[in-house]
């Protein structure tokens, strides 16, 4: 675990605590099993009770390390992974590459309809244009970024994810489901 993630537990913990309570749990090392137990359970009863007293005195406080920007997902699974077993960051490996994959095709269809913007009458950059009507009524004329990207296949990809041709398919998959401008 690195130093950041702990200074923020620790921050968290030291918010809902008092000086007698982090007494306790010095002298609990020194009490005999049975006792030992007894301590434990009221040192989390203290700590529950007073969280639940500063909480209501401080509605809208400000937790340690807390942020008005937008969570970076990445950086929240980076975090959190140290305290998962092996299974549980195994899933969240999963659920991170899924997410930067999704990520990676909304910046690929944000550079693609830039593109269009670019090139709206479709130029193929060689003073060529084509007249072929696409299904929606429209020309193509012979200009097609996603199939040019699409050629680029064996780029990316490997164990950790799909080669921009795979992505490229979906994105021309997805075209039919955006909202015409």
């Amino acid at each position: 675990m690195e130093e950041k993630e702990a200074d923020k537990v620790t921050a968290f913990d030291a918010l809902f605590t008092t000086n007698h309570i982090q007494m306790c749990k010095i002298l609990t090392s020194y009490l005999e099993p049975p006792l030992s137990s007894m301590m434990a359970v009221y040192i989390k009863l203290a700590e529950l009770n007073y969280t639940m007293s500063f909480v209501n005195s401080h509605p809208h406080a400000a937790f340690p390390g807390s942020s008005p920007e937008k969570p970076d997902m990445a950086k929240i699974c980076e975090e959190v992974g140290p305290y998962m077993n092996p299974s549980e960051q195994e899933q969240l490996r999963s659920v991170a590459n899924t997410m930067q994959s999704f990520q990676n095709m909304q910046e690929m269809m944000e550079m693609m309809q830039m593109m269009r913007e670019l090139f709206p009458e479709g130029g193929t950059g060689d003073g060529r244009t084509g007249g072929v009507d696409n299904e929606n009524g429209g020309s193509n004329t012979g200009f097609d970024p996603i199939g040019m990207m699409a050629g680029l296949s064996g780029m990316g990809g490997g164990e950790n994810g799909p080669d921009i041709a795979q992505i490229m398919q979906m994105m021309q998959m997805m075209q039919g489901f955006q909202k015409p401008d």
